[in-house]
């Protein structure tokens, strides 16, 4: 409806209004009979269409006022307000006021015929509702000439409310295609591109403006335009709704976009083609993952084919998915044939002591039990009909990759008359990398691990660990092929074992990393050992062969000694040393020693130290509380918690201490919290019973200057020691669980409760309860969220529960957001509780 046709209404309904005065009044005098009908007649249409009238007189003030307006507008038959115009200016929404107040006053000095507008007005519950007026000025024909104004009065909230939620669902919506990561498109039924957000553009290499001038049949691949096209045709056809399809995009560089296209059409209200969305999704990373897939498979099985054994690895069902060239000579068949098919049809295998009554059992099924049983089993084979073997044949079950669901194995069958060569094979192959014939990261690791259980007992003196990486492989590879880099391997582990020292061990670790393990030495001895590898290495005729020079390798040292450590922890040190002789320019040896002040320099660079306390002296590390409860409800006491103040407001210090913790400067925010807490303390009156938790860094144990600061303060303050209670929180892992054992005992004795932060998260949950004598755990809020739908949470949260009330721990859960997660967790034992449903951190007082 346009202006003119709603000032007409308007207009229409105010001369009806004229005509029937005692409506609008009260009826304050009788009108004649057939005014009276005209007037009910009038009065029940209004009522019907849902309008109300009202009518202001300028010569008298008066604003008189429907019934149907009392009702939308929530005023009582009786109540005199309505008809005083000071009342509506309380009424009225103050941002819609002014500017009807404007157009009111216009209308009544007979500057405009009339108005239409929407505005709000306060409805008895103190909430706003939207109405709709039309608004007319009238004079009164006369002597004195009257203006009146008069207008209806619609009720339109439900109307606006579902105006405003379409205009915010297309706010999201274009939201989401400017923000979606994924390439989204509008293109019209001939290719024109007509929106495009930006993911797309990143993707092509093309800004929006550059896609809007042309089609995207210009920028795909030429082989893959004409399948593109025909799907196309078809969904502009009607055949189908839309498709999918891989295709190649012709980005901005040149390069090829390898892609996933889902597309669909839209057609208008006459069922016309309108145009077409698009989902374009990058496919790069998919296929260069199977194209490494593709070359391990290659390597896979080229290692397979040069093992004497027949070795074939099946799905649960027996199903064949891979063989070795043994396998093809043992039942005589072809890939082609064996692919998929199942084991039980090309092999017949009994048990040498099956007696006649278990012949016919499911001979895959008994092979499967072998899945658990190393020594494997001794079975008569009959390779498709030919003749009858006495074999072993050994079951492996595969770890099961995240996406599978069931389980995988790999058959090794070896002919017995080679048996000797069989058990020497097998075991070479579970510890010698094939490549260059020595041993490999199993062995290695099992090798550290007996030296490092023999030093903890004390049989033997400490020993290095050496980790050794050639330079610039994959320069080698890329350059010269892997054939190449595969010698240059085999050159550096025949001089490994040319010079390795008496007592020592060597091994292949991963890729072009080499172990070495040997009794301890000078540094000076090191490096002669270093240089004597490096001259055997250049010497060795493979490295003189190649055209590429220098070829080079890094080595980094690391003690093994008495702590407790698994093997590969003193082989990541190493490799820390190598890193750092790799940095600067390779063809060097560094101590793990030496490594650590390089990377404190690199982080203090960063300037993450001086962030630390700069922010420490000026005083924005700040404390807040958030309350712990009982199962009750009841208030025990508090955890302090760290943030920090910026121009921002206040936010979380959360990230910044995990990187300080990382760094190694996670102590200076552990001592300034814990001043900062004694400082509270000292001002509370010791007597009263809550506590307060602080947490404390894994760094925090090895820091002795601040535990020796914590011991003297709670021995200075023992009336505050049993309201102190230390949380052990680990972004990086206890350096020395004896020292921290020695130090949570101290605590304990002056009457401070230590107990476990983020159980089931950290570096070593389970070590701790074993290992440190702490009073409680706190289950980390993974857990605890929406436990009481997800099964997994509440049968994590149940054991955790029950394996600390056997050791008779305090259970507190962090995380409490929902009511029924409150319930589960209190059903499940769990002591205390701590959550933004119970209560939100303010500042500590």
């Amino acid at each position: 409806m346009t202006a003119e046709d709603q000032m007409d209404r308007g207009g229409t309904l105010a001369a009806a209004a004229q005509d029937a005065p005692g409506m609008v009044q009260g009826r304050a005098r009788q009108a004649e009979s057939a005014d009276a009908l005209v007037e009910d007649r009038l009065a029940y249409l209004l009522q019907d269409a849902g309008l109300g009238l009202w009518e202001w007189s300028a010569a008298s003030g008066r604003l008189a006022i429907s019934p149907q307006c009392r009702r939308i507008l929530e005023l009582d038959r009786d109540d005199p307000r309505g008809e005083v115009p000071e009342h509506w200016r309380e009424r009225i929404h103050s941002e819609d006021f002014e500017s009807l107040a404007s157009a009111f006053r216009s209308a009544a000095q007979l500057e405009r015929p009339g108005f239409d507008a929407k505005f709000r007005v306060r409805a008895r519950g103190g909430d706003y509702r939207w109405v709709r007026t039309t608004v007319r000025a009238l004079t009164r024909p006369g002597p004195r000439p009257e203006v009146r104004v008069v207008g209806t009065l619609r009720d339109v909230h439900a109307q606006e409310l579902e105006s405003q939620q379409t205009r915010l669902t297309r706010e999201r919506e274009q939201t989401v295609f400017r923000t979606l990561t994924t390439g989204l498109a509008m293109v019209s039924p001939e290719g024109q591109w007509l929106a495009v957000n930006q993911a797309l553009c990143h993707m092509l290499g093309y800004s929006e403006r550059d896609l809007a001038t042309q089609r995207f049949q210009a920028i795909t691949h030429p082989d893959d335009l004409e399948a593109d096209l025909k799907l196309l045709n078809q969904a502009l056809a009607g055949k189908i709704h839309g498709y999918q399809m891989e295709k190649r995009y012709l980005r901005r560089d040149g390069t090829v976009l390898h892609a996933h296209l889902s597309t669909g059409l839209v057609r208008d209200a006459q069922g016309q083609p309108a145009h077409f969305i698009s989902s374009i999704t990058d496919l790069g990373a998919q296929k260069a993952a199977e194209q490494r897939l593709r070359l391990q498979r290659d390597e896979t099985k080229a290692t397979l084919d040069t093992i004497r054994d027949s070795v074939v690895k099946t799905d649960y069902r027996g199903r064949i998915q891979v063989c070795n060239a043994a396998f093809l000579r043992l039942t005589g068949a072809s890939a082609e044939q064996l692919q998929d098919s199942e084991l039980g049809q090309w092999l017949q295998l009994t048990p040498v002591d099956a007696v006649a009554a278990t012949a016919t059992q499911d001979r895959f099924a008994q092979l499967l039990a072998l899945a658990d049983s190393p020594a494997g089993k001794i079975f008569d084979v009959r390779a498709n009909g030919g003749t009858l073997r006495r074999m072993a044949v050994t079951v492996s079950r595969l770890p099961r990759p995240l996406d599978a669901r069931q389980d995988a194995y790999v058959f090794a069958l070896a002919d017995l008359s080679e048996e000797l060569r069989l058990q020497h094979a097998v075991e070479k192959a579970a510890r010698t990398d094939l490549l260059i014939d020595m041993p490999n990261r199993i062995a290695v690791e099992q090798e550290i691990r007996r030296r490092h259980e023999s030093i903890c007992r004390g049989e033997r003196p400490e020993a290095l660990v050496m980790t050794l990486d050639v330079d610039e492989m994959r320069v080698i590879n890329d350059r010269l092929g892997h054939a190449a880099g595969d010698r240059v391997l085999r050159a550096l582990a025949d001089s490994l074992q040319a010079v390795l020292p008496a007592g020592g061990y060597c091994g292949r670790w991963v890729s072009d990393q080499f172990v070495v393990i040997c009794e301890p030495s000078t540094r000076a001895e090191i490096s002669a050992l270093y240089e004597r590898l490096d001259q055997r290495f250049q010497a060795h005729p493979s490295i003189a062969a190649l055209p590429l020079k220098p070829i080079s390798f890094s080595a980094g040292v690391a003690l093994i000694d008495a702590r407790p450590c698994e093997a590969r922890s003193f082989v990541l040190e190493a490799e820390y040393a190598a890193r750092e002789a790799k940095r600067e320019g390779g063809s060097a040896l560094r101590l793990y020693q030496d490594v650590r002040g390089a990377v404190d320099e690199r982080r203090q660079a960063k300037n993450l130290r001086s962030e630390l306390q700069g922010l420490i002296s000026e005083g924005r590390i700040l404390l807040y509380g958030q309350n712990i409860y009982d199962s009750q409800r009841r208030v025990l006491g508090q955890e302090v918690l760290a943030r920090i103040r910026n121009s921002e407001g206040v936010s979380s210090a959360g990230p910044l201490i995990e990187a300080a913790e990382r760094a190694g400067y996670s102590s200076l925010v552990d001592r300034h919290v814990f001043e900062q807490l004694c400082r509270v303390l000292e001002q509370r009156n010791p007597a009263q019973e809550d506590t307060y938790s602080l947490n404390l860094s894994a760094r925090a144990f090895d820091d002795v200057t601040l535990t020796g600061q914590i011991l003297r303060w709670l021995e200075a303050h023992p009336l505050h020691a049993r309201r102190l209670q230390i949380e052990i929180t680990e972004t990086t892992a206890i350096a020395d669980l004896e020292v921290a054992a020695l130090f949570i005992g101290r605590l304990r004795a002056l009457g401070v409760m230590t107990l476990v932060d983020d159980f089931g998260c950290g570096f070593a949950s389970f070590s701790h309860l074993k290992h440190l004598p702490v009073a409680g755990i706190k289950i980390d809020r993974s857990y605890v969220h929406d436990i009481h739908q997800d099964q997994v949470n509440r049968a994590i949260v149940k054991n955790i529960s029950q394996t600390a009330m056997d050791l008779g721990l305090v259970i507190v859960a962090e995380g409490v957001e929902q009511e029924p997660e409150f319930e589960v967790l209190a059903g499940l034992g769990v002591h205390r509780f701590q959550g933004w449903l119970l209560h939100r951190a303010e500042p500590l007082a």
